[in-house]
């Protein structure tokens, strides 16, 4: 085919309609690229708000804090294939804090990082202003807090814990120092099980123990050296011990208390010395009922000893006071028995017709007691002839007290005949 014969079929032939059937494609062409690419909008929230040129206001002796419009919210309208992909990321807010007007507001600018996009596309501001709230700068000096993060070894106990420095300046606006309760260390114990020293940031926390993260405010220490005090734990029984005297007429019949252990905690060599934790101040001058104390146990540690667990500081204790009846008991002399007597004499014991005892005790032991129950015996060791007056003994245990109003008269002889005087 020649080339005549080409342009003759493929381009004169049905020339006209060839021109606008491509005409007509490139109407199609358009339409289908910008249907797919249609104006939309889109809103996009949450992007920061950098203020600038704050040293305006700091130059004058006042500080400042944002109240409100810390962040911008934005409507974008453009291309669909521009606006579908943009995200806060893609935009930086600014507001000029030299321009503040009368209420402490400043406007917020918003740019699109890219000046591509930014050419494509329009914005609507939802929030437009950053509200300030100025005032005069004031600082406060705060003791750290240390907090150990963790548990240190089993068989282990957290001492004390020292910072240095231990006290803080915070500088910032007024607002924001007053809400400022306490300033933190968190230092990490897990598995610890010897002291050590560890830098630690610090925190500031409001009442609620919740962390105040404010660019207004300043610590005269950022960090601080913390040394952690860790000890091994020792077991050790505690004693109770009482002072004074009850009310005439009771008697203290026991003493109970729990814990009766406690774990303490210090370096070993002064551990080694302590058996137990003696309490022994608990006065019972003039009870006649029963009383009931709680000691802090942390009281009578040895210094340089502390408790393995603080919450543990606490122990319980309750005296037993009882009511002391008396039982009045007559004596005869078959009542007696001779201790050491001599084989070889003869004895005759004589007493008084009234001879009594007032045997004192609580209610309790007293339910069975009887003459036979008070072993009452008199001592003749070393006595030779003669007439001797002998007090009377008992044998009934120190939980009784015995009185009695006379003694008994003891007459020795030989067994050959009568002794002399």
């Amino acid at each position: 085919m020649s080339f005549k014969e080409f342009l003759d079929r493929w381009v004169v032939k049905n020339f006209r309609l060839k021109i606008l059937a491509f005409i007509f494609a490139v109407i199609l062409w358009f339409v289908v690229i910008h249907v797919d690419n249609y104006v939309v909008t889109k809103t996009i929230t949450g992007i920061p708000v950098e203020t600038l040129n704050g040293e305006v206001i700091e130059e004058t002796g006042n500080l400042y804090a944002i109240t409100e419009g810390d962040t911008v919210d934005i409507i974008v309208r453009g291309e669909r294939s521009v606006v579908d992909d943009l995200t806060s990321d893609d935009f930086v807010a600014t507001a000029d804090l030299s321009k503040l007007s009368l209420t402490n507001t400043a406007r917020i600018n918003v740019k699109a990082v890219s000046s591509k996009v930014g050419n494509a596309i329009s914005i609507t501001y939802l929030n437009e202003f950053v509200s300030l709230s100025i005032e005069p700068m004031s600082d406060t000096n705060l003791s750290i807090t240390i907090y150990p993060e963790g548990d240190v070894m089993r068989g282990y106990a957290l001492g004390n814990m020292v910072a240095t420095p231990n006290l803080v300046t915070v500088t910032g606006p007024e607002s924001i120092i007053d809400k400022i309760e306490t300033v933190r260390a968190i230092v990490s114990v897990q598995n610890m099980n010897e002291s050590f020293e560890t830098t630690a940031e610090l925190v500031c926390l409001d009442s609620s123990g919740n962390a105040i993260h404010e660019n207004q405010i300043t610590l005269s220490d950022e960090s601080v050296n913390v040394k952690v005090e860790v000890y091994p734990i020792k077991s050790v029984p505690v004693n109770v011990t009482t002072m004074g005297i009850v009310a005439d007429g009771y008697t203290l019949k026991d003493i109970t208390y729990n814990p009766d252990k406690v774990e303490i905690a210090g370096d070993t060599e002064t551990l080694d010395k302590i058996e137990s934790i003696d309490i022994k101040n608990i006065s019972v001058s003039g009870l006649n009922s029963d009383y009931e104390t709680n000691v802090d146990v942390a009281n009578y540690l040895p210094e340089g000893v502390l408790l393995a667990d603080e919450n543990d500081s606490q122990i319980a204790i309750k005296i037993g006071i009882e009511k002391i009846v008396q039982k009045v008991i007559n004596v005869t002399t078959a009542d007696l028995t001779l201790k050491n007597a001599d084989d070889n004499m003869e004895y005759r014991v004589v007493i008084p017709a009234n001879l009594r005892l007032t045997v004192s005790a609580t209610e309790e032991l007293m339910n069975d007691v009887d003459v036979s129950k008070l072993n009452l015996f008199l001592d003749v060791e070393g006595l030779g002839v003669g007439s001797h007056e002998v007090v009377i003994g008992y044998d009934i245990g120190d939980d009784y007290t015995v009185n009695m109003n006379t003694g008994a008269t003891v007459i020795i002889k030989t067994k050959e005949g009568e002794g002399g005087e």
